[in-house]
């Protein structure tokens, strides 16, 4: 993304197709190309089109809700011409304090464009400085690093936690810290607030999923892919070698270990492969940082840890409204709040209780007033084991309101240690997994992943 291409064009011998969106003006000149507004009709082609170009007023999008914005006006086009394209923000005329606004705008639309076409197109994002922008402090570049977090998915948008990104941003850019750890109660939201700090972390990162307890050679596979080493000549030691010179530099590399505390009880309970896992993590090179999630400490040397607790009222309520999509309208923020202080803010228990209000009749205040019913009563609010006794009964309530064919399925479904797809649940649960009712199982399972019972990482 380039906020003023004009320069960068002139010139060039190739087709170009442009789209002015909203008001934005028509300011690309550039001869034997087909520039024309979206809303009109082509113009015939000189040149085969190898480019696109959108072009949009700055002030348009600075308030808007940039996924939809992305939906309706760049991706269907994009994804129908299959070529590269350029998305220009022309921020003329705009206040000298807007322009820092502007340009986090340019970060966070590159970032949505970055995760709706990451299968085909890797978005780079610069800056051209002019001298009404000389004196705001920006940074003129934002390089491209290497991300893979594709073995760590989260259903929905990630909301708030800006405080805990901002410590989480300062430990992983110190030169002191090499690992932190962010510990939390079960469906806090650790995952979600890991996922995000290593997205917006400037460098190289590798994430890895630790559920179930993978297997010392698959994870060394997976670190050997990232740093490009072709492992299949190479003993284990040497390939553990291999890795480590390959990490081994001055750039600092983030390593972002999902699940650790079930290495953690493995090692505990004396599991070869568990300690192995950990001593591959603890002797990864100085300049690999290890940012990790865990319910509880995992002994690293000078471990950072960084407590998580509940999301704000506020916060609570937009998790909450995300997983109401049918029912939306009917829920007012007062009664949504309510909801996310019963439950102290607990991620999990507010999208559960989003699947099971979306699914059934009752009005919200009604669901709240039935919610606080089934909680413990006298709750003391500085309690830890009170706060989990809460949580504890929001989820029952949730489960409790299921379908027996679906409870019943959710019970077998918990056979599986590791991540599933649909096809292996299919062919391990047969069809009398269910009592009898109308459901098969390719709907139930879609029915329990409506209700956040299940992992999206099904319907892929």
């Amino acid at each position: 993304m380039k906020s003023n291409p004009t320069s960068r064009l002139m010139n060039k011998k190739f087709g170009v197709q442009y789209y002015s969106i909203g008001n934005a003006p028509h300011n690309i000149d550039i001869s034997d190309n087909n520039n024309h507004d979206s809303a009109k009709a082509p113009v015939k082609h000189v040149l085969p089109v190898q480019l696109i170009v959108f072009i949009c007023k700055s002030s348009e999008i600075l308030h808007k809700d940039l996924d939809m914005f992305c939906k309706e006006q760049i991706t269907p086009v994009v994804v129908e011409k299959k070529l590269p394209f350029i998305v220009c923000l022309d921020h003329s005329g705009a206040a000298t304090t807007q322009k820092v606004d502007i340009i986090a705008q340019m970060k966070r639309l590159a970032n949505t464009l970055q995760e709706s076409l990451e299968g085909t197109h890797k978005i780079v994002r610069t800056e051209v400085p002019s001298a009404s922008i000389s004196n705001v402090s920006l940074k003129n570049k934002t390089s491209v690093y290497q991300k893979s977090l594709t073995d760590i998915q989260m259903d929905g948008k990630f909301v708030g936690r800006k405080k805990e990104l901002e410590v989480l941003d300062e430990l992983l850019n110190d030169d002191t810290h090499k690992y932190i750890t962010i510990k939390g109660f079960g469906g806090m939201g650790k995952t979600s607030l890991a996922l995000q700090a290593a997205k917006n972390f400037n460098g190289r990162i590798l994430a890895l999923s630790l559920v179930g307890i993978p297997t010392l050679s698959s994870v060394v596979m997976k670190i050997a892919r990232f740093v490009g080493i072709d492992t299949k000549d190479l003993s284990p030691q040497e390939q553990q070698s291999t890795i480590n010179e390959k990490l081994d530099g001055d750039e600092t590399i983030l390593l972002y270990l999902d699940n650790m505390e079930d290495i953690k009880h493995a090692t505990g309970k004396g599991d070869l492969e568990a300690k192995a896992l950990m001593k591959l993590f603890q002797r990864m090179p100085q300049n690999v940082k290890i940012l990790a999630t865990s319910r509880e400490a995992l002994a690293f040397p000078d471990e950072k840890i960084v407590e998580l607790g509940g999301l704000t009222e506020e916060d609570g309520m937009q998790v909450f409204r995300q997983w109401v999509p049918q029912r939306n309208d009917e829920v007012d923020n007062r009664n949504a709040m309510k909801l996310s202080r019963l439950v102290h803010g607990h991620s999990l228990s507010l999208r559960l209780l989003g699947g099971m209000f979306n699914d059934y009749k009752e009005s919200i205040s009604q669901f709240v007033e039935n919610v606080f019913d089934r909680l413990p009563k006298a709750v003391n609010e500085n309690s830890k084991d009170d706060r989990h006794e809460s949580i504890e009964a929001c989820i029952k309530y949730s489960f409790d309101n299921l379908e027996p064919a679906l409870g019943s399925l959710l019970g077998q479904l918990k056979a599986f240690e590791i991540p599933f797809t649909k096809k292996l649940a299919v062919l391990a649960l047969t069809y009398e997994t269910l009592p009898v009712s109308s459901w098969s199982m390719a709907d139930a399972l879609h029915k329990l992943w409506q209700l956040s019972w299940l992992d999206q990482r099904l319907f892929k």
